[in-house]
């Protein structure tokens, strides 16, 4: 038995049989169907009286059933997903009749937020905007959103693009898939291996083998052998064709390029620059951002919930553009990450919350950086303060994004390798990277090679 959960719970398109259809309000324990679908898929629950589109009227039925998701033992749960309708909220508190609207690929961040309320993780999956086809059974299925394409639970991916367009996480499965009738919900379910056709051999025959089905069944299982062997050598190749590429991007002659000493500051420089800040806040970012790793976007769209003290986490899933002044999904998918919160990061966290969070400046705000003003920290700023600074105290004028690839100097020196460098710096291939691992390897060698110039053995 299926129970299907929507918002109104009377969509007769999607009765059916072996289908109770329920309000998400009305929800019957979860455990007492093999199949559970949410369907988040109705416009119309998509609005607030709030002045900015940061909740639903309906949140507290999403929190309900996410301690009903948390509760349940053994049934199978799916969270369909909304396509990219219109937050709907009240723009001007003084006139009900005067509705705002964004739609969701404009406000990711705020409508990830609401996903959270009825499955926690959703809030910080990678979650983008694009339209895609998904076939499912014999019929073509739209979406407006896909997941992460590293996710490993995946279960439908798009024509041509291969984005995943359904994936299992945490044992909840999760479908950006624009499932419209009982017909669609079927096919979706058989799609996915929840449920299976039945047969049209008898029971008493699926056990039999005729003619020559076993010296056919010997011919595939030794082909899929020889298909999986082939595969694992292919992906090794290609891995070794990435990692040539990546050495010849380094060592390709770079016309006009920066010197590569100018794109990070050296340990003692950054050691006298932090020492000679005199502004708190922007002394405890910059310590922040060296630490860290972090790039300033990454960084200024943190909520407080975002880093965890007790876990040593810095959860990574969202940045803020402050041209536009808004925070949306990052760029790429690798850049969804939890870094490492080390002893030095721990003591510069807490600093910020006693610092930053302070008084009256952050009511309106749960930005880890809140601003004075806005409710995220400035970058222009930042970058000014941070520029004069530092040509008055090293000499030369740094960005924000130099105290990254400042970071990443500073975990080479300690012999940490570039690939955990890179994955916590959220990317697959950087130029400047590996030019700063080149740099550095050299300067400890030459340091090394002083060392037993001196050395005395006999």
């Amino acid at each position: 038995m299926i129970q299907m959960l929507t918002f109104q719970g009377n969509e007769s398109e999607l009765e059916g049989k072996g289908i109770k259809l329920n309000k998400i309000h009305d929800a019957e324990a979860l455990d007492s169907f093999e199949i559970n679908i949410i369907s988040l898929q109705d416009k119309t629950m998509w609005k607030t009286l709030e002045k900015r589109p940061v909740t639903i009227e309906s949140i507290d039925d999403l929190n309900s059933l996410s301690k009903m998701i948390e509760n349940s033992k053994h049934a199978n749960i799916i969270i369909l997903l909304p396509q990219n309708e219109n937050f709907i909220y009240d723009a001007w508190k003084s006139d009900r009749s005067a509705w705002g609207h964004r739609e969701f690929k404009d406000i990711l961040t705020n409508f990830k937020d609401v996903l959270g309320h009825i499955f926690q993780p959703l809030a910080r999956m990678y979650i983008m905007y694009e339209n895609t086809i998904t076939m499912v059974g014999n019929e073509k299925v739209s979406a407006a959103f896909h997941f992460n394409e590293m996710v490993k639970d995946v279960l439908t991916k798009s024509e041509k693009s291969n984005k995943p367009t359904t994936v299992m996480t945490e044992g909840i499965i999760l479908s950006t898939l624009n499932i419209n009738n009982y017909a669609e919900i079927m096919d979706f379910l058989k799609e996915i291996g929840l449920i299976k056709e039945k047969s049209e051999t008898p029971e008493w025959m699926e056990g039999l083998n005729m003619f020559d089905d076993s010296d056919q069944l010997t011919i595939i299982q030794k082909n899929n052998m020889a298909i999986e062997i082939a595969n694992e050598n292919i992906s090794n190749a290609m891995k070794v064709i990435n990692q040539n590429k990546r050495y010849k991007s380094v060592f390709s002659d770079i016309p006009h390029r920066q010197k590569i000493e100018n794109k990070f500051v050296e340990s003692l420089e950054l050691k006298e620059l932090i020492a000679g800040m005199t502004v708190v806040e922007w002394k405890l970012l910059t310590e922040f951002l060296a630490l860290s790793g972090l790039r300033f976007g990454e960084a200024a769209a943190l909520n407080t919930s975002d880093v965890d003290l007790k876990n040593r986490k810095i959860h990574v899933t969202k940045t803020y553009d402050n041209v536009a002044d808004i925070v949306t999904s990052p760029k790429t998918p690798c850049s969804v990450r939890d870094v490492y919160i080390q002893d030095e990061l721990l003591t510069v966290c807490r600093n910020v919350l006693l610092c930053y969070h302070k008084g009256t400046v952050v009511a309106f705000s749960t930005a880890f950086f809140p601003g004075t003003t806005k409710e995220h920290i400035n970058f222009d700023c930042y970058s000014k303060y941070l520029r004069e600074t530092s040509e008055r105290i090293i000499g030369r004028r740094i960005t924000p994004h130099t105290l990254r690839h400042t970071h990443a100097s500073l975990l080479m020196e300690q012999g940490i390798d570039i690939d955990s460098i890179s994955k916590r710096l959220g990317h697959n291939d950087s130029r400047v990277t590996q030019e700063i691992y080149l740099h550095v390897t050299k300067k400890l060698e030459s340091k090394r090679n002083e060392q037993l110039r001196e050395l005395k053995i006999l």
